[in-house]
């Protein structure tokens, strides 16, 4: 590359805004919905060590709800830590007091 190479300072990357409202909002309302309807059959015939079968669909469901509530990735859901969740009563809905990971 040539020594005279160089940036010139118009040339800016703009950056991304975040709208935290739509984040985890990546799948259309219609495909929620469908799988909504089908929340109570998770993990059903599945076994997890000495779980029973109801709280094995009981952890099922707690996670399906954090991923589709909180837009968050698997991988952040496991790493979560026993209780930190926080409930917020106003609007009957949970929320972790963790930091979120990058995009």
């Amino acid at each position: 590359m040539s020594a005279s190479f160089a940036r010139h300072s118009s040339h800016v990357i703009k950056g991304e805004e975040v709208d935290e409202d739509e984040v985890g909002k990546a799948l259309p309302e219609s495909l929620i919905a469908q799988l909504d309807d089908y929340v109570d059959v998770l993990a059903q015939g599945m076994t997890h060590g000495k779980m029973t079968p109801e709280q094995v669909q009981a952890m099922a469901r707690a996670i399906y709800e954090l991923l589709r509530e909180t837009g968050r990735r698997p991988y952040e859901i496991a790493e979560l830590r026993v209780y930190c969740l926080e409930r917020a009563y106003a609007h009957g809905c949970w929320s972790a007091a963790t930091a979120r990971h990058g995009a």
